[in-house]
């Protein structure tokens, strides 16, 4: 191709031949346009025809509108190496943000045997009426009803000042493999480009990934559709600072390194791609598109997380990733992809088809993706080339739907707090807790814990959805310790203080067989108790004793005053003359009588009111801390009536002990020894001592 000029001038289009009597190969050939006065220069490429294995060429990156500030126009010159006429037509396809992938058609054309013809008015004349001057690229598509390798053709985008020369190689996809390597670069004033066409009239999937000093980055899985082609800016990417899918960014002073990129399927000649870097300093533009051997093959390929554990309705969400291998035996870094997922046992764990895993039932299950994969090696047999190998597997992650379970002490002392909590609950609602027991039943709406002070035991139920029967757990409520009502003092107090606690004086002759009054005992229990109210958890509404009982007791005892003094007339009386052989009839001493009158009543002895009541009191089923320390009362019952009756109960059995007579009640009878006769008491009147 020659360009004899700008601004108006008519562009020449023509072709070089270049034959030789070697086999085919032998020879390369490289041919350069230049013209100095605008500073342009190109490059002139050789083809062998004859290598070509279809009627197509494609180009991707085709420059349009402008570049660097500057109109650039396209140049397209064609030839047909063929020795008979052929119909070509060009096509130009584009991508539209929001009809996808369209294409601008010439054609078709007719060349003549050996014909060269320039396009590019035609091609410049297409893609203006459209408005699309300010695209940054396109593709290119050459199609002939001729026999493979007919066509010949270069493309270029020019700058109208001569600066820029931005060549866009046409490649047969037959011939090229569907994966490439190139440099890149990012110094100074330099950019660089990478441009990839779906070539096939399928949506192709690839991947890209850019290799730098210290690290690689990885676009992930895309897709192209049928003609489409996409750009990559490097610089823009570095510059943006945006994370790939992996939280890798390009470090800010990185200046190139080296850019892959691969079709990922079965075939192989679907996609060409480029890389362009334009040196803005010098007015530089360099193209490589050179492809590998073979696509990226399958290396291995694995779901995340490998396992989870998943609570009744908690989700996760499942990722699949693969690892491949480029035809050199290089592992490339893994790329994320996106199957259809499905459960081993959708009853256990749910999956959607975009991988959202949810915990139904305890067990265990699978969440799992199918996917195809291939694996391309490059053979000398049957004939050059690369062959696919493709075939199905399997990536799963294995779900853990674990039991709810309902934890909670198994006893606590009554007034302690009980915390009861739900495992393994994850999103699982719980509609309605209950504790049974103490005669009554509590219930709760919702939430995983349900916690309060404990004063009677019982059994604690959740029902969480999904489960048929409801979770439960029992508690036993231990009584607290050092609950003891001990018993008053005996207090003696003044004859007549009291109704009660009164008795003659002198004291009268209470006849035979009836008790000698002369001393006497009055007991009066009380009591108070502070009663505790719980506002929350399973014994919500329950009531019990917050605190041991406050003892208002009192134990009190009175003896004639006439006894109780030596000088008293009624103690003098007393002979003391008994003895059991020789004076049966005689009469007991005044310090005998006043003795056993005192341990008749309150000596902490046998024979002994005073004692009794210790006994009783300090017995466990009588004492009334005791029995007040166990009453609860579980709604709607009347707290009070209940202690009440529990209270009293121990009580009167306090009273009845006490109230039994020792000796009999004849005071005149030895107290500290087996109760024996001490003599007759002298009553009034008095019978004279001998």
């Amino acid at each position: 191709m020659v360009i004899d000029g700008f601004g108006g001038q008519p562009w020449t289009a023509g072709s070089v031949t270049i034959g030789h009597t070697g086999r085919p190969g032998d020879v390369l050939a490289r041919g350069r346009l230049e013209d100095r006065a605008v500073r342009y220069a190109g490059v002139v490429e050789f083809s062998d025809p004859a290598a070509d294995g279809s009627s197509e060429l494609h180009g991707t990156g085709l420059r349009l509108g402008w570049f660097e500030g500057r109109a650039v126009v396209p140049v397209l010159v064609v030839r047909n190496t063929a020795a008979q006429p052929l119909e070509l037509t060009v096509g130009l396809p584009w991508t539209d943000a929001s009809a996808g992938t369209r294409t601008v058609e010439l054609g078709p054309v007719t060349l003549e045997a050996g014909e060269v013809r320039e396009l590019s008015r035609e091609l410049r004349e297409a893609v203006g009426g459209l408005g699309v001057d300010q695209w940054q690229s396109a593709g290119l598509e050459l199609r002939w009803t001729g026999p493979p390798g007919a066509v010949v053709a270069a493309a270029q985008a020019v700058s109208l000042d001569g600066e820029y020369a931005l060549r866009v190689p046409l490649v047969d996809p037959a011939t090229k493999g569907s994966a490439g390597n190139y440099p890149w670069r990012l110094d100074g004033d330099t950019t660089t480009w990478v441009y990839l066409k779906n070539t096939s009239r399928e949506v192709q999937s690839y991947t890209v990934q850019v290799d730098f000093a210290g690290g690689s980055y990885v676009l992930g899985l895309r897709e192209l559709e049928a003609g489409e082609t996409t750009v990559l800016d490097l610089r823009e990417l570095r510059d943006s600072g945006r994370a790939d899918e992996h939280g890798t960014v390009l470090p800010p002073d990185v200046a190139g390194g080296q850019v892959h990129w691969s079709v990922v399927g079965a075939d192989n000649h679907v996609m060409v791609g480029r890389a362009e870097y334009v040196d803005r300093r010098h007015g530089l533009v360099t193209t490589f598109a050179c492809s590998s051997c073979c696509p990226d093959s399958y290396y291995g390929a694995w779901a995340s997380p490998a396992g989870m554990l998943l609570p009744i309705t908690s989700y996760d969400t499942l990722n699949a990733f693969q690892q491949n291998m480029n035809c050199y035996g290089q592992l490339l870094v893994p790329f994320q992809f996106y199957p259809i997922w499905s459960s081993s046992d959708p009853s256990i764990v749910g999956v959607t088809s975009g991988g959202t895993a949810t915990g139904l039932s305890p067990g265990t299950a699978q969440g799992i993706a199918l996917r195809i994969v291939c694996v391309h090696s490059y053979r000398l047999m049957p004939a050059p080339g690369c062959y696919s190998n493709c075939f199905t597997i399997a990536v799963a992650s294995q779900a853990e739907v674990p039991h709810p379970v309902l934890t909670g002490p198994a006893a606590v002392t009554r007034g302690q707090n009980a915390r009861f909590e739900i495992l393994n609950l994850g999103a699982a609602a719980v509609p309605q807790w209950t504790f049974v027991g103490g005669g009554g039943t509590v219930q709760k709406s919702g939430g995983h814990a349900w916690e309060g002070t404990m004063a009677v035991g019982g059994v604690v139920k959740a029902q969480v959805s999904g489960l048929p029967q409801p979770l439960q757990r029992s508690i036993t409520v231990n009584p607290r310790s050092g609950w003891t009502t001990q018993a008053v003092a005996a207090q003696k107090v003044a004859n007549g203080s009291a109704p009660e606690l009164t008795v003659p004086d002198p004291p009268t002759n209470p006849g035979e067989g009836n008790i000698t009054a002369v001393a006497k005992t009055h007991l009066i229990q009380s009591y108070s108790v502070t009663p505790a109210l719980i506002g929350s958890g399973p014994n919500q509404g329950f009531k019990y004793a917050a605190s041991p009982p406050s003892n208002g007791t009192t134990y009190r005892w009175v003896i004639t005053q006439q006894l109780d003094s030596t000088s008293g007339e009624f103690y003098q009386k007393q002979c003391g003359n008994y003895h059991p052989q020789s004076n049966p009839g005689g009469f007991i001493s005044g310090a005998a009588l006043r003795s056993n009158a005192i341990h008749h009543e309150s000596a902490n002895a046998p024979n002994s009111h005073y004692y009794q009541y210790r006994v009783a009191q300090d017995d466990p089923s009588n004492n009334i801390a005791v029995a007040v320390e166990t009453v609860v009362a579980a709604p709607p019952e009347d707290f009070d009536a209940k202690l009440r009756n529990a209270v009293t109960a121990k009580a009167q059995s306090i009273q009845s002990a006490t109230a039994l007579e020792p000796c009999g009640g004849m005071v005149n009878r030895d107290h500290s020894s087996g109760c024996a006769p001490l003599g007759n008491i002298n009553y009034p009147p008095y019978q004279p001592c001998p």
